[in-house]
């Protein structure tokens, strides 16, 4: 194997690793919105601090909003606000899906691969491993596939080389 070319390819997969970054970020302020009005709608003090503390939380690999919504919504059940609980369970589930359906299609978006191939690559590494470890792992194989790609047809990111 050239040097050049896995020189290349490392700097290439480290653009795409950046794309994620900002992929997973974009995912979170969707999800911060969706708690920002679930949480409000729940009439939750503070919801606009909550709403944005759980959303950094959900940046974080592996942990996700269910850190937070899912022993939020145990406790509140136990004391018998169940209605509570039944919203943050349904917003957990909310924000699950969509971190989970976004993240992929905006990443394949971001790299110049199919929105298909990044959600099927990531879903079948989260079958194969356990969900967040699949999820990180499947849009690692999912840059590398884009990088492998363009490098093969001569582009950066799908746009022509200069």
């Amino acid at each position: 194997m050239d040097r050049n070319f896995l020189r290349e390819f490392l700097g290439r997969t480290g653009v795409g690793i950046v794309k994620y970054i900002k992929a997973i970020v974009i995912s979170s302020l969707i999800n911060f919105i969706v708690l920002l009005f679930g949480l409000k709608y729940a009439n939750v003090s503070y919801y606009g601090l909550i709403a944005f503390a759980i959303a950094v939380v959900d940046v974080l690999p592996v942990l996700g909003a269910g850190i937070v919504l899912i022993p939020w919504a145990i406790i509140v059940l136990i004391q018998g606000n169940t209605s509570l609980a039944i919203t943050l369970i349904v917003l957990y589930l909310i924000t699950f899906v969509l971190t989970q359906i976004l993240q992929p299609i905006i990443l394949g978006k971001s790299i110049g691969l199919k929105p298909l191939y990044t959600l099927g690559i990531t879903l079948v590494c989260m079958f194969v491993l356990t969900p967040g470890v699949g999820a990180i792992v499947g849009a690692l194989i999912s840059i590398m596939v884009a990088v492998f790609i363009d490098m093969k047809n001569g582009n950066i990111f799908g746009e022509d080389r200069k």
